[in-house]
């Protein structure tokens, strides 16, 4: 029992050093309020049900998001594209995912 609690005291303190180390080089990190800044597409849209895993690339011009999403109609992962001059206001310049599972892909 001992063993356990010091095991995970150690995997504690190995997780948090790292996070409050970056904190203080990097300053307090703090939630943005106006959350979620990749909402869910409208009702019936192709990502109305979930938006999840963005990957987020800065071009010096500006930003560029590829995120996975799903729809109540079907059950199948897409992935969408958004672009934001801030980082924090995005816009989905598409109507349709970018890409999506088919021929080519392992799938059908």
């Amino acid at each position: 029992m001992k063993r356990r609690i010091v095991s995970a005291l150690v995997v504690a303190v190995a997780i948090l050093v790292p996070v409050s180390v970056l904190a203080v080089i990097m300053g307090a990190w703090l939630q943005y309020v106006g959350n979620p800044v990749i909402p869910l597409g409208k009702n019936g849209s192709w990502d109305d049900r979930s938006v999840y895993s963005a990957r987020v690339v800065y071009d010096g011009a500006g930003y560029r998001m590829w995120y996975a999403a799903s729809g109540s109609n079907n059950s199948c992962a897409k992935i969408g594209y958004a672009i934001s001059a801030d980082g924090l206001t995005w816009k989905k310049p598409f109507a349709t995912p970018v890409l999506e599972p088919g021929v080519g892909l392992g799938v059908g």
